[in-house]
């Protein structure tokens, strides 16, 4: 009996909720600056979803997965964030605060997953800025060559730890120590963060405007050096896990990637100024915008070359075959740099406010929460987070850290879509400042089924790196949150954490969640 009772218990611990009421006065009471227009959303949201999808990812799967069936597989990842982002409108349109998903699912489907739905916000946050400061390195190196005739060598600038796909293993490179640029760029922008997100959103508002046009640039001149014959065969037959139809899904999950920054203006609820009105249009029209974007870019670049003759990185290297294309690659480089510049930025904003909204429920210390005096940012959250992205990006190769940043992001979407369901059934009547399209449930059902069937058909090797992420994980959460949540009430072990607090001195009328300190 007592063990039952206290897997009863375990039970209902793990599936403890936060109000949407408690959340809603927090985030009201923050003392963080109100100062996001809808603009700024909007930018933000095509700052941070224009990254390395379009600038780096696009031409290594195209050549290594799709072919010219490539333009397929950015359509089916953007219908799947598409849906997934009507159901990001409807929860942000109720619970405002910074967090974003993590937020959501710590009042519909309990703590353990808000914790799980954290860890996995850590890989898209974290591991996908760091896949885009080592794209960001590439077209520096391609900039400074095409502009200034000036060669980077490999030793300072490439990960010393390299991914061969064909093998499905990691070596030492002895070739390359640490990539300096990637870590120059994530330092910069932790420091510019620090200051302030409005100094961040007008850098980035210039920056979108930037990148937009050169990959405008991009599509207009290139449609007149397409060559119809690249197109054949649109979908290549299938070798091994690539091309063919398998190779359209396979596509799909790594170019999820290219879509995850609409859920990063979610994470700026609390310093916008109509959080309830804005943050449904900022997520739905930057995410609308940016699926067109892509697919024009893919179908331009493989009319352009034959898939198989794609080279790594830039896609600026797809003109260098056509004379007096220079000045263009130039461009299509310098604006592809701002655009991952931008993506860095929106990524590097997003992880701290949800390490701030953690560190606020109990799952992290509080230090992680801490603002600073006088530009009122989570300034020790943003510190770590460039550190660890630094460090990221620094040592680790892109197909390795964008594969676990899609995954995560897949994960996310899936539970994101799970609590808009669940917050139908238990609130039905809850205020909803915008409500998904198609009925109640059809978008959010579809939206889970579409991200778990490509987060299945993921690679062996990135399954297992999943798996061993996840257990890591489920250890973390019993090793701290569990009890130092501010939800936790002791009931699992016993009411320690009262009794300690009253030995110290401290009248304290709940458990170990909250530190007698």
């Amino acid at each position: 009996m007592k063990v039952n009772s206290k897997a009863r218990s375990l039970f209902k611990s793990l599936l403890r909720t936060k109000s949407i009421e408690e959340i809603r006065e927090e985030a009201a009471a923050s003392g963080m600056n109100r100062t996001l227009t809808r603009i700024d959303l909007i930018s933000i949201g095509i700052g941070c979803t224009i990254g390395s999808g379009i600038f780096v990812l696009t031409g290594m799967v195209a050549r290594d997965y799709t072919g010219p069936s490539i333009a397929v597989s950015f359509l089916i990842a953007g219908i799947a964030s598409s849906l997934t982002a009507f159901s990001y409108a409807e929860l942000a349109s109720m619970v405002p605060a910074s967090g974003s998903a993590y937020a959501y699912a710590s009042t519909t489907v309990g703590e353990f997953c808000s914790w799980m739905v954290a860890t996995n916000l850590f890989l898209e946050y974290i591991v996908g800025a760091g896949t885009i400061a080592v794209g960001w390195c590439d077209y520096l190196k391609s900039f400074l060559h095409l502009a200034f005739n000036v060669k980077m060598g490999s030793l300072l600038t490439s990960s010393p730890v390299q991914y061969h796909p064909e093998t499905q293993e990691m070596r030492l490179d002895g070739s390359s120590y640490v990539n300096i640029p990637a870590i120059f760029i994530v330092v910069s922008i932790t420091t510019i963060h620090v200051v302030g997100v409005k100094e961040s959103s007008i850098m980035n508002n210039i920056i979108v405007v930037i990148k937009v046009l050169a990959i405008l640039l991009f599509v207009l001149f290139g449609i007149q050096y397409i060559d119809t014959k690249n197109y054949v065969p649109f979908v290549p037959d299938r070798k091994g896990s690539a091309f063919g139809s398998i190779g359209i899904i396979r596509g799909a999950q790594k170019l999820f990637l290219s879509f995850i920054g609409f859920d990063a203006v979610a994470s700026a609820s609390q310093e916008s100024i109509n959080p309830k009105k804005d943050l449904p249009v900022g997520i739905i029209v930057s995410l609308l915008f940016c699926t067109l974007l892509y697919i024009s870019v893919s179908v331009v670049m493989t009319g352009i070359s034959k898939y198989t003759l794609i080279q790594e990185g830039s896609i600026s290297h797809i003109f260098n075959k056509f004379p007096k294309t220079k000045w263009l690659e130039v461009v299509i480089s310098l604006g592809a740099l701002a655009g991952l510049s931008s993506a860095i930025l929106i990524l590097l904003m997003a992880q701290p406010r949800l390490f701030m909204s953690m560190s606020n429920d109990g799952l992290l210390p509080k230090i992680m929460g801490k603002l600073h005096p006088k530009f009122k940012t989570p300034y020790w959250s943003t510190i770590i987070t460039g550190i660890i992205v630094s460090a990221l990006s620094g040592f680790l190769p892109v197909n390795v850290l964008a594969d676990m940043a899609s995954c995560g992001a897949l994960v996310v979407f899936t539970l994101v879509n799970i609590a808009v369901v669940v917050l139908k059934k238990t609130r039905p009547n809850l205020e909803r400042g915008y409500v998904v399209p198609l009925g109640k449930y059809f978008c959010p059902v579809l939206g889970a089924l579409i991200t778990v069937s490509l987060l299945l058909l993921s690679e062996l090797q990135t399954l297992i790196r999943m798996a061993i992420y996840f257990l890591l994980s489920i250890v973390a959460y019993f090793i701290y949150p569990f009890t130092r949540s501010n939800l936790s009430d002791g009931s699992f072990f016993g009411k320690p954490g009262l009794i300690e607090c009253t030995e110290k001195g401290f009248n304290k009328s709940s458990l170990a969640g909250e530190n007698c300190s």
